[in-house]
């Protein structure tokens, strides 16, 4: 580096070469199910089963007791407990509608002097408030499929920016905002809302501005204005006092100088949950949760170079949402995206929101702003908009499971971002078992009108599941618990790849009907009824991310005064919790000195060691009771069913804890000179994370490879910096093998060792 002093003298510089591991902290478990009250479609961090009870409620039947007793279990250890609630109702239940419904946006063009009135000869563009529109499904269908007519003007006064005239669909908009989730807004105003910000809004020196009103829809999809005596929180605010408004939410979404004229052609577009307060359920007051936020260009051919390195990706906004959005899609006028935006050094059109407030320009510009505005009788667009149609709040009577799948594929969705919800061990908390019962009894309606109504005390038959004839079984009751642990199994394998899901084996394998183990029939036969059951039921898995535990545990209910029985990948994530905080993840959770339940007072069956054998070798974890110990844990094995070392839980653990150590610590080096001294203090600072695991029983030895041997000149010119990694991991005794030798009396035992 040159000197910046210009005579004799001392510079002092600083280097920063303090970049230490960022090991992960904490047990993180997600736990989704039915509870009684409390929002959907969110997931909150519970801390105490006080805390449970006033968000969710006290159990009142046998799906919410699943719930609510392994919350209970994760809440007596040191684990960091996400719950989020499936709602009840048909489908995807309450909180949905049957119909789609869209935001159309209108927009009007300053068009640049006498050279037309196209798109394209415009030089800058006004959102207007848009228009709420009800949907068919075959409009939806076809408006994804682009069998639409998109005008290439914009919108004029008196003109209609969304019909439909013998299936033909016309739109004269700037944008669509399709509402893909098919979510309401019902009588309390609860619902997802949108808001669009241009860059103009966006100088943290001026007041927090975006959005300054809710707008609410009626049954004709007609907007108003949600009273703010409503809203526990600020729309908009001065830059001093009170912080956390709306507006300030949506301005700090982009982490750069958004409001440089480069993004003259971008907007914020946010998605707003709002719904009454978790604390206040018996009030009308509203709090506000940001589910979405993204930034983007309306430049269809705009591109940007990635936050990690590599490649250039997209900056079409519609490419951004509909890549990521679970809740929503977004369709840009194509002929707006084609308007030739691209400048020199800075687009050449503006996309601007109307506000109340004119454009802040003078002379000209203004006046063509201004005219533009009035003549295409568009209205102020600063305010939060609801998507969803307006539907009333329904009064559940029979609590309907609904698609349990479909709500659990949702929920998922809501935990992808791992730099958002960190997890480290997902729960199934029976709804396997919930999903397949519900269906075998609720599929017996001869009126052709299922209800999908939860009893555990219901008795299912079982059908083939427990045959050992004909291989696979094909009973419905195994395909719908398949698809339950399919969810989050892919959710686990394939999506985040960065914890265990601890599957729940269906109860009737083990209790059916109230209380009635199977181990009492007369004609019970454990390899039939127990081996060969759990057997099918996992002969589809096949994951190193997922474990199953082959038991069902009885609890004393202390709100219904009962004894039930629950599912057991609630002990199972206390016991992985209670280990990783007074040991190491990489620490077997399993066996007398740290596999010991605590809280149950019986368990579904009492496997002999031979027994125990046939679940092992299938795969199966195992609940054993010993009468001086108590109940416990035994064996650690994964769903992998190829040999290899990711077989066992404490392997892939390990592997876990060290992978999202060196992730979380080798982001800080991307962008850095790939050179010899960047390689050799990677090196370095990612040593001490895995001398820990060595120096604490989890590494037999490591190997870590970042110089000229995988680093050549052909990875170098590719712009990529390769780190191997080589690792021994420790093996834990599950099976210890005594030889008892007898010797004459003259054997000399050197001789035999």
């Amino acid at each position: 580096m040159s000197r910046t002093i210009e005579s004799p003298g001392v510079e002092i510089r600083e280097i920063d070469l303090s970049l230490t591991e960022n090991l992960p902290v904490g047990t993180n478990i997600l736990a989704m199910g039915f509870a009684s009250q409390g929002p959907t479609d969110e997931i909150i961090n519970v801390t105490s089963i006080s805390e449970y009870e006033s968000i969710y409620g006290l159990p009142g039947n046998s799906a919410e007791r699943y719930l609510y007793h392994t919350a209970k279990q994760v809440l007596q250890s040191p684990g960091n407990l996400l719950i989020t609630r499936l709602p009840y109702g048909s489908g995807h239940g309450e909180g949905y509608a049957a119909e789609y419904s869209a935001l159309v946006y209108p927009v009007a063009t300053v068009q640049t002097s006498g050279s037309g009135t196209t798109f394209t000869t415009a030089s800058a563009f006004y959102l207007g408030q848009p228009v709420h529109t009800r949907l068919t499904t075959e409009q939806y269908t076809s408006i994804l499929q682009n069998n639409v007519t998109w005008t290439d003007v914009g919108t004029s006064s008196g003109t209609s920016v969304f019909s439909i005239s013998a299936g033909n669909i016309t739109i004269n908009a700037g944008l669509v905002i399709v509402n893909d989730a098919k979510t309401i807004v019902d009588d309390s105003f609860a619902g997802y809302y949108i808001a669009l910000a241009d860059n103009t809004t966006i100088n943290p020196a001026t007041t927090f501005n975006a959005v300054t009103g809710l707008m609410t829809v009626n049954t004709n999809s007609v907007f108003s204005l949600v009273p703010p005596t409503k809203l526990t929180f600020n729309l908009s605010q001065p830059t001093s006092g009170v912080h956390g408004s709306t507006s300030e939410i949506i301005e700090s979404i982009p982490n750069y100088d958004f409001n440089e004229p480069l993004y003259n052609d971008s907007l914020i577009l946010t998605v707003f949950k709002i719904r009454q307060s978790i604390f206040a359920q018996d009030s009308y007051t509203l709090d506000q949760i940001l589910t979405e936020g993204y930034v983007g260009s309306l430049d269809e051919y705009r591109k940007v170079s990635a936050r990690d390195g590599g490649v250039v990706q997209s900056f079409f906004l519609q490419d951004i949402v509909n890549r990521a959005s679970p809740n929503i899609r977004l369709l840009i006028n194509p002929n707006l995206a084609r308007a030739g935006w691209a400048g020199d050094e800075a687009p050449s059109k503006t996309i601007r929101v109307t506000t109340s407030i004119m454009p802040p320009a003078s002379g000209a510009e203004y006046d063509a702003a201004r005219a533009a505005i009035l003549g295409a009788g568009v209205q102020k667009a600063d305010n939060l908009y609801t998507v969803g149609s307006y539907s009333p709040r329904s009064i559940i009577t029979t609590k309907d499971v609904g698609n349990v799948v479909q709500k659990i594929e949702r929920n998922l969705l809501l935990a992808e971002n791992p730099d958002i919800v960190p997890i480290d061990i997902t729960v199934e908390a029976g709804l396997g078992t919930i999903w397949a019962t519900a269906r075998a009894t609720g599929e017996l309606s001869l009126s052709g009108v299922h209800s999908y109504v939860f009893d555990d005390t219901t008795f299912v038959d079982l059908g083939d599941i427990t045959s050992i004839q004909g291989g696979i079984p094909q009973s419905q009751v195994y395909e719908d618990f398949a698809t339950v642990f399919n969810a989050f199994n892919d959710f686990a394998t394939n999506t985040r790849k960065d914890h265990i899901f601890i599957s729940d084996p269906l109860r009737q394998l083990f209790v059916n009907g109230g209380d009635s183990k199977v181990t009492k029939n007369r004609d019970f036969v454990f390899s039939r009824d127990i081996y060969w059951g759990l057997r099918n039921l996992y002969v589809g898995a096949n994951s190193s991310y997922s474990a199953a535990y082959g038991n069902w545990a009885k609890v004393y209910d202390t709100n219904t005064d009962k004894y039930c029985w629950l599912p057991m990948s609630g002990f199972a994530a206390q016991m992985f919790a209670k280990v990783d905080a007074n040991f190491f993840p990489w620490t077997p959770a399993a066996g007398l000195n740290r596999g010991i339940i605590t809280g149950i007072v019986d368990i579904a069956i009492t496997p002999t060691q031979k027994q125990r054998d046939l679940l092992y070798r299938a795969g199966i974890n195992i609940v054993a009771y010993f009468p001086s110990d108590g109940f416990v844990f035994i064996g650690q094995k994964t769903l992998l069913r190829r040999p290899s070392s990711f077989d066992r839980l404490n392997v892939r653990r390990l592997f876990l804890v060290l992978e999202k150590a060196t992730q979380r610590t080798l982001r800080y080096f991307v962008e850095e000179p790939n050179t010899v001294f960047t390689r050799t203090r990677l090196r370095n600072t990612i040593v001490p994370v895995f001398s820990l695991a060595k120096n604490n029983e989890g590494l037999y030895d490591f190997l870590i490879v970042c110089d000229e041997r995988n680093n050549t000149s052909d990875v170098i010119d590719r712009n990529e910096l390769v780190v191997d990694i080589y690792l021994k991991a420790v093996r834990a005794a599950e099976f210890i093998l005594v030889n008892f030798i007898s010797t004459k009396t003259s054997q000399n035992f050197a001789e035999l060792v």
